[in-house]
């Protein structure tokens, strides 16, 4: 029973961080923060790898957008998400 399962793995490798609703002998629940460690940052990686990869394919260029590249190695897969649905804007011709 002790051993992690997969679905929690997988999760912990998808999301880097979980917030978790505490009481220890407290009358007042605290709202703290759960760093998923290795499988969190086997997770980010994967998930910076395929930002990295996913303007070359469409013939983009992502390195001059540092913010994106930063948002998606912090947050893992939930950045790169954000990053697919709100790509950054392209610079103007004329400026």
């Amino acid at each position: 029973m002790a051993a992690p399962r997969l679905v929690d793995t997988l999760w912990d490798s998808l999301i880097p961080v979980s917030l978790h609703w505490r009481t220890p002998e407290s009358r007042y629940p605290r709202l703290t923060p759960q760093w998923h460690d290795e499988n969190a940052a086997i997770g980010m990686g994967i998930a910076l790898v395929l930002a990295l990869a996913w303007p070359r394919w469409r013939r983009a260029h992502l390195l001059g957008n540092w913010a994106s590249l930063i948002l998606v190695a912090l947050t893992g897969f939930l950045g790169l998400i954000e990053l697919l649905l709100f790509p950054p804007e392209a610079e103007s011709a004329s400026s």
